[in-house]
């Protein structure tokens, strides 16, 4: 059964995949924990945004300069410091690269340079410092608004550039629960997935999550209410010792065999494999009509519901 468990979280984290790799029109990896995070970087998400950057053009159109004179006002209410650092920043990664073209814009691989620079500065957002952490969201203000510039300037390819940025942005929190301590091998929880869409949502009040709305929400909800909040073990001994007592029980009480091994096994068969792939079905169409309530009602109690007996071994 710690085995069955242990196998119905791997499940649920490859669920968590597919729907990060669904977006750019890809399968999810076999592996999982560190592997299937690395597979899905490696083989996934950087392919499809160096493809996304190929034959591309960043236009700094008159949405996006009122986006930036917005953004550098709200910028004018934090300290001097990072007042000052923010505009270097601009003027360093933005402003002096469309000087530098001629023509006032960036191609995709110049484009690319930006957001990998901006990138960096917006991780100050997950500082403790309040001051840096505003001057962290500027930052990721400024990369969405030049993202969005960007399909604008090549509606052809915003589809595309849309996708992979949705991929991306819901592979952040999946990585970071992959990092959360107690994800053993970087095989998370649906508990320590929620957590970190909580910590992700950068909304007014953490409006999103609050109201159910972030992206993956629902598949953690779901997860959470079927699957354990920890990563069990393989429940290899735990199995040999419980097969070493009822049968070795059997020398004293000839209906242990015939009565607890029943209840083992049939407690084994509803964690089989397709059961478990019955529940990895409930789990990610919830709403759809799969009852993962019940289900995990009946793998909590599925020895009470075989109606065997620990005196007679009736079954009903």
């Amino acid at each position: 059964i710690q085995s069955a468990r242990k196998s119905g979280i791997e499940d649920f984290n490859r669920a968590a995949y597919g729907k990060v790799t669904e977006k750019v029109g890809q399968t999810a990896p076999a592996e999982v924990g560190r592997e299937g995070i690395a597979a899905i970087r490696q083989g996934v998400i950087d392919p499809a945004y160096q493809a996304s950057r190929q034959n591309v053009r960043f236009v700094p159109d008159s949405q996006f300069n009122a986006d930036l004179s917005k953004i550098t006002g709200m910028v004018q209410r934090l300290p001097e410091t990072e007042r000052k650092a923010f505009s270097a920043t601009i003027d360093d990664e933005l402003l002096n690269r469309l000087t530098g073209t001629g023509n006032g814009m960036l191609d995709g691989r110049s484009f690319k340079d930006f957001e990998s620079a901006l990138g960096r500065e917006a991780k100050k957002m997950h500082s403790s410092d309040p001051w840096a952490r505003d001057l962290g969201l500027a930052y990721k203000e400024v990369l969405n608004s030049a993202r969005q510039a960007l399909e604008r300037s090549n509606p052809s390819a915003a589809k595309e550039l849309q996708s992979v940025n949705s991929a991306f942005s819901q592979f952040v929190p999946v990585r970071q629960a992959s990092a959360s301590l107690g994800a053993e091998n970087g095989v998370f929880t649906p508990a320590q997935l929620l957590n970190s869409l909580k910590a992700q949502d950068k909304t007014a009040g953490k409006r999103a999550f609050t109201e159910g709305g972030a992206a993956l929400q629902q598949l953690a909800e779901a997860g959470k209410s079927v699957l354990p909040n920890k990563i069990p073990d393989s429940g290899t001994a735990g199995r040999a010792l419980t097969a070493a007592a009822l049968l070795g029980g059997g020398a004293f009480n000839p209906a242990i065999p015939a009565t607890g091994a029943a209840a083992w096994l049939g407690a084994e068969a509803l964690y089989s494999e397709p059961m478990r792939r019955l529940l990895a079905q409930a789990i990610s169409n919830r709403g759809s009509g799969y009852a993962a309530d019940e289900i995990a009602q009946a793998i909590r109690y599925g020895m009470p519901l075989l109606g065997v007996s620990a005196a007679g071994g009736s079954s009903q």
